[in-house]
């Protein structure tokens, strides 16, 4: 049975989802303070993927 340090991270291969970190306690806290709902999170994320997306297609053109 793994020991609490040889218990194997879940984020080896990369970060946590988004959602993951909505979901984390500490974070709710903090937005909650700020007036920050999940949803503004979630579209802003969305609203500068888009962006991005855009950025590197007129890079391409």
């Amino acid at each position: 049975m793994p020991t609490q340090s040889q218990k194997p991270n879940p984020h080896a291969d990369g970060e946590p989802s988004l959602q993951e970190l909505l979901d984390d306690s500490i974070v709710r806290l903090l937005m909650q303070r700020d007036g920050v709902q999940p949803n503004d999170v979630i579209d802003l994320f969305a609203f500068v993927r888009k962006q991005l997306i855009a950025e590197r297609w007129r890079r391409v053109a």
